[in-house]
């Protein structure tokens, strides 16, 4: 078995170019959403009775009483209206990565990757009407997020991505800062 070279086994290092060994480097950033919405919590009952019932989202994001979510879209109800309010969350995720290469492959292999995660709350809520169907309004809240979580590594510089995957394709090692 050949003895490796710096953490390469030796039929990976390149043949010298110009007398040098460049690594290219690249930084890249994927883009990628939650697949629909995510039910997070529901209730259902006569409005007099569920109320004041808070319904949760993620840690972290405040939950919302039956009658903010009623309120929030515009649904008027009496106290003894059969009723429904939802909650769901969905997400939008970046991913950044660091990703280097030999002059002599074709393809570059990702060596250092942060991300970070947009979450955003939606809320349903319903009535029941005298023929049993339902009415039922939405409201999502897309303008800011409900909350942001982030890698320690996110907001680094290109630069420093680039050096981090140049050094990871020498020792062959691969830094993953995903935080969920």
């Amino acid at each position: 078995m050949p003895e490796k070279e710096n953490g390469i086994e030796p039929q990976m290092v390149p043949k010298k170019v110009s007398g040098k060994y460049p690594i290219y480097t690249i930084v890249v950033t994927e883009k990628s959403s939650s697949a629909g919405l995510k039910l997070c919590s529901s209730k259902v009952g006569t409005y007099a009775s569920i109320a004041s019932f808070a319904l949760s989202f993620i840690s972290g994001v405040p939950a919302m009483r039956v009658s903010q979510i009623l309120g929030a879209v515009s649904l008027a109800v009496g106290g003894d209206t059969y009723t429904q309010a939802k909650t769901f969350i969905s997400y939008i995720e970046y991913r950044k990565k660091g990703e280097a290469r030999w002059p002599n492959f074709k393809s570059y292999t990702t060596y250092v990757m942060s991300g970070k995660r947009n979450y955003y709350k939606h809320v349903l809520g319903g009535k029941r009407k005298s023929n049993l169907q339902w009415t039922t309004k939405t409201r999502d809240y897309l303008d800011k997020p409900a909350k942001v979580v982030k890698g320690t590594f996110y907001d680094k510089p290109n630069s420093w991505y680039k050096e981090q995957a140049r050094q990871r394709l020498l020792t062959g090692s691969m830094l993953i800062d995903l935080p969920w």
